[in-house]
This record gives C-alpha cells, sequence and structure tokens, in this order.
C-alpha cells in the first residue's frame, strides 16, 4: 500500500467522516482492510473496474471507501471525483474477500494524459472492552489505506517505461535552494520512492516519494546538496511499474 493509518478511539461514537480527515502516517500498523494491487490503472475504454479487498483480521469490521483528488484530509462527503464506488459502506466478516465497482461517470478528463486519483478504505473493528482506572471504556481501532488509481485515456503515446527513460534531470535553485529537477515530457504519471544523486564519491538522497506529472516537473530536495554539482553526476532513480513492482535506472544530470 502507499500509505495506511491507525487510529485507537476510545469512545463508542465513531464517526467516519470524521475519521477520515485525520492525516494518514504511513506504515504506522499493518492494515486489517487491504487492497489486492498497490495501485489500480483504469482504462478509459472500460466501463467499471473490479477493486478487490480482503479482511484480515478476524473480526468483522465496518467498511467505507470513496476516491479523492489528492487531499489526504478531506472527508469523503467533500471531495468531487468522477467516479461512483459501489458499494461505498459495508461489513466484511474477519478473513473474508469481497469485491467493489469502480465507474466512471464523469465529466469528462483530459484526453492527452494521465489524471490520477486515490482510493481510500476505511475500516472500523468492532467493539473491544478496556478498563481505564474503574471505568469501563470501549476501544474501537480504525484502519485507513490510501492507493493510486490513474485513470488512462486510449492511445497514449509510449508506456510507462518509455515516459521513465525520456526523464530529464537538472540541478536547479529554487528560492536561493539547490534542487533535482525531472523533467517529464510524458503523459504518464511516475512515481518515484526514491532518488539519490552521485557525484564522485558523494551521494545525496531526496527523502520522500514524489510522483513527477505528465508534461510537468518535480523537484527533489536532496539532502546535503549546497552547492551545483560537477560535471558526471548521476541521477539513481527508483520507480514503481503499473504492477506496483521497484524498478531502478540510471541518469545523467544534464
Amino acid at each position: 500500500m502507499e500509505s495506511l493509518v491507525m487510529i485507537r478511539l476510545g469512545t463508542a461514537r465513531v464517526v467516519l467522516a470524521l475519521l477520515a480527515v485525520l492525516l494518514v502516517l504511513p506504515e504506522q500498523a499493518q492494515a486489517v482492510i487491504n487492497f489486492s494491487k498497490s495501485r489500480f490503472i483504469y482504462p478509459a475504454s472500460e466501463k467499471s473496474l473490479t477493486i478487490e479487498l480482503k479482511n484480515g483480521g478476524v473480526e468483522d469490521t465496518l467498511v467505507q471507501a470513496w476516491i479523492d483528488t489528492g487531499d489526504v484530509t478531506a472527508s469523503p462527503s467533500s471531495v468531487k471525483a468522477p467516479f461512483l464506488i459501489t458499494p461505498p459502506m459495508f461489513v466484511m466478516k474477519g478473513g473474508t474477500e469481497k469485491s467493489m465497482s469502480l465507474l466512471f461517470v464523469g465529466p469528462s478528463l483530459p484526453a492527452d494524459r494521465e489524471s490520477l486519483f486515490w482510493l481510500n478504505v476505511l475500516g472500523i473493528s468492532k467493539e473491544a472492552g478496556k478498563t481505564v482506572g474503574v471505568e469501563p471504556a470501549r476501544v474501537k481501532v480504525a484502519y485507513r489505506n490510501r492507493v493510486k488509481v490513474l485513470y488512462r485515456p486510449d492511445k497514449l503515446e509510449g508506456t510507462l517505461e518509455t515516459a521513465v527513460n525520456g526523464l530529464m534531470w537538472s540541478a536547479v535553485k529554487v528560492d536561493k535552494k539547490l534542487v533535482v529537477r525531472a523533467k517529464n515530457s510524458s503523459p504518464y504519471n511516475i512515481t518515484v520512492p526514491q532518488a539519490i544523486l552521485r557525484v564522485g564519491e558523494k551521494e545525496y538522497t531526496g527523502p520522500e516519494v514524489k510522483v513527477i506529472p505528465p508534461f510537468g516537473v518535480m523537484d527533489f530536495e536532496m539532502s546535503g546538496l549546497n552547492s551545483k554539482p560537477m560535471e558526471g553526476g548521476e541521477v539513481d532513480c527508483r520507480w514503481i511499474d503499473d504492477f506496483g513492482i521497484f524498478r531502478q535506472q540510471k541518469f545523467k544530470l544534464k
């Protein structure tokens, strides 16, 4: 999964819409409700896309699903994504699997590039008893998983792999800070979980996952990079393919 969150709540009154606005904390805990994939490609020619889930826990879990456009703090009721999820809320028994349908309902999206969305599932387990002092309390555990949904128009030029091959990397100054910039001239979103700049024996590492947008640029802040690299700089780029597999490629710094 790209990201997940576990929240412990000391009250029986849990409102899903309120939980949904909490920030996602990556790798905080093993999620109970898991996706079958770490990303989903929605071909524009398809009427719907099947999303498979598994309840990896032993308890029945209440599940809510929704799509957002990139704001992790947005509540399900506030987001306006061009998709319909059925069913949007249901109960999964422990150890079972279930399928949801994701349908594109418009309005139209750009036909010359991919559009990126995020699919969320929030699972709340059954209440468990817990004593706080002399008073009994009810504890709920909520898990949230969030993965990419890439809406891919038909007949886009090239492939994701050729898009990565075409990346151009350079060192530029932004607000008096030196960064490494990746330019994407393709219609594909490119997910880069790590980029490392090597210049001679020196190594500079980017600290976070970035998505380089179609026909756009993304800047990577490299820890310790204070002066413009000498000639011969090389970027070691890790990227993720359509199957969620991590791949690696090297580029000369321009």
